[in-house]
């Protein structure tokens, strides 16, 4: 797997141009940064950079950044939901309500 830290700053400066764009409205509108990983999600996938917000997303749902698609993924073992850079394999991702976190 990759290297793990909670909050990793290093690997939330290497965050892409439009996941960062979101990122930032998150904690503006009051989310937090719960986790932040660079590794494989499975032995199937490339490396990825991941970051996990601390609730789900509270602002409106982009559809307009080029290259970036958002999923409902309403998985309790995974996340609530997520945003992917596809071109970059970074996704940017919200837990559940309150203390929920599975992963």
């Amino acid at each position: 797997m990759g290297d793990f830290k909670m909050i990793d700053q290093e690997l939330i400066k290497r965050l892409s141009r439009n996941l960062n764009e979101i990122l930032e409205d998150e904690l503006k509108a009051g989310n937090e940064i719960h986790e932040t990983f660079y590794g494989k999600f499975s032995e199937c996938t490339d490396d990825h950079l991941f970051i996990w917000l601390k609730y789900p997303f509270k602002t409106a749902i982009r559809n307009d950044l080029e290259g970036i698609i958002y999923r409902p993924v309403d998985d309790p073992h995974y996340w609530k939901a997520e945003y992917a850079d596809i071109n970059n394999n970074q996704i940017l991702a919200c837990n559940f309500d309150k203390k929920r976190f599975y992963y």
